[in-house]
């Protein structure tokens, strides 16, 4: 099974909802841990210049220092608009534009966009409700808590009428 296939099965499985946690994780890691790390070695490098009473050296480290703090500053950025660009094309990619667009990039960036706010917790992204089965002259069959609504759509059989209604 390839990563496309896994994206193809929903964002509701726990392995995609494992894969798009850890790639987000990792680019938090980047975006924060390399340039703090670049950050201390400069301030290493400056303090070890400075206390050398070499002005040469101190130049060197100057230059440096201005290198890594470009390096930090585009570290931290690269992260931020992968994630934009992931956000901005999620929210743009309509069910409309799904004939168009291939479902399965449609699918990761409805996936990415999910989890933003649910990284420590993917299972918050499932809907759960009340399904209440109902037959042909609205009386009730049967009422089961805390389902989703594709498990009620599925209890459907010939004469059974469900009405799915989420949890506040």
């Amino acid at each position: 099974m390839n990563f496309i296939q896994i994206l193809e099965i929903s964002c509701e499985t726990p392995l995609v909802n494992a894969i798009i946690s850890g790639v987000r994780t990792i680019f938090t890691l980047i975006q924060w841990g390399i340039p703090i790390l670049l950050i201390v070695l400069c301030t290493i490098d400056m303090f070890k210049a400075v206390s050398s009473g070499d002005e040469k050296k101190t130049k060197e480290a100057q230059k440096t220092s201005i290198r890594r703090l470009i390096y930090a500053v585009v570290a931290f950025l690269i992260p931020w608009i992968i994630g934009l660009v992931f956000g901005f094309i999620g929210n743009v990619v309509t069910d409309d534009s799904a004939q168009v667009a291939d479902n399965t990039w449609k699918t990761f960036f409805k996936c990415w966009n999910g989890n933003s706010n649910n990284l420590n917790n993917p299972d918050t992204s499932i809907s759960y409700g009340t399904c209440t089965l109902y037959d042909n002259d609205f009386k009730i069959l049967r009422s089961e808590a805390n389902i989703t609504n594709e498990e009620c759509t599925a209890m459907t059989a010939d004469g059974v009428n469900p009405e799915w209604i989420p949890n506040k």
